[in-house]
């Protein structure tokens, strides 16, 4: 039951009604044909979408049961990557049926930045970032005057069952047990990256500015270097740019302290 008493299954079928009222104004009004529709009218597109997908919201909540609607919201929010605008109207007709949920995105997101998701071909890549990392732990990196790390890559199979991997780059402190394995950014696709450098970009982009600049942690800026690459044969001959590989596990010291992007 929520706030005013309704039960989901009401809920459901309200909600179910006014989609759809919605569509079927849309196919009255405009004759179910989009593609006159201007730029500015994705927006329209975007509120049936949201309508549509209210009542999957709500079956996952009663399927998982120990997820909270909010919980549910955000990942919905993560999986689609609706405009905020969307969003917002999303959550203003879930208060309109006296669902106890936030006003903005802003509550149910936080302040973090925009998911970019890059193409990389032949998948996609997306790049979290060493310096967001180590924010995380910076209690840990006080008493420090550089930080230094170890970066692991390898390929890895999604699921067995399906034909789409991923290649994650991993980031370790050295010499600090208490920091787990971050991840630093991670590519997706059917097969490896088609170029080094498209896959390597964003990660190299920021080495070399941590290098060069240092990272600021709680208002002090530390040394940054990388000590060792860690990777299993196929992914160290990916990354060295070499076709033979005869070793099952393999490192790589940098003999450089920056890269060239």
């Amino acid at each position: 039951m929520n706030r005013s008493g309704r039960s989901k299954r009401t809920m459901s079928r309200l909600i179910k009604e006014e989609r759809e009222r919605l569509q079927q104004k849309l196919v009255n009004d405009e004759a179910s044909d989009f593609s006159h529709f201007s730029e500015n009218d994705i927006e329209i597109r975007e509120r049936v979408r949201v309508v549509e997908d209210i009542s999957q919201i709500k079956d996952n909540l009663e399927e998982t049961g120990t997820k909270s609607l909010k919980d549910n919201l955000r990942s919905w929010y993560i999986k689609y990557s609706p405009s905020r605008q969307a969003f917002d109207e999303l959550l203003k007709i879930l208060r309109i049926e006296n669902l106890d949920v936030p006003k903005s995105t802003k509550t149910i997101i936080g302040n973090s930045t925009e998911i970019v998701v890059k193409d990389v071909p032949p998948g996609e890549y997306w790049h979290y970032g060493i310096c967001q990392q180590l924010q995380k732990v910076k209690e840990l990196l006080k008493d420090r005057e550089k930080v230094v790390l170890d970066i692991g890559i390898d390929g890895l199979p999604l699921y067995k069952s399906s034909n789409k991997g991923v290649w994650p780059i991993l980031g370790k402190v050295v010499n600090e047990n208490a920091i787990k394995v971050f991840l630093i950014g991670t590519y997706l696709g059917p097969s490896k990256p088609n170029s080094l450098n498209h896959y390597l970009l964003d990660f190299v982009t920021e080495v070399n500015n941590l290098t060069q600049n240092g990272v600021e942690i709680n208002g002090r800026t530390l040394r940054f270097e990388i000590r060792a690459f860690i990777c299993d044969a196929p992914a160290k001959a990916f990354i060295c740019g070499t076709v033979d590989y005869t070793k099952a596990v393999g490192s790589t010291v940098p003999q450089i302290n920056a890269f060239e992007t």
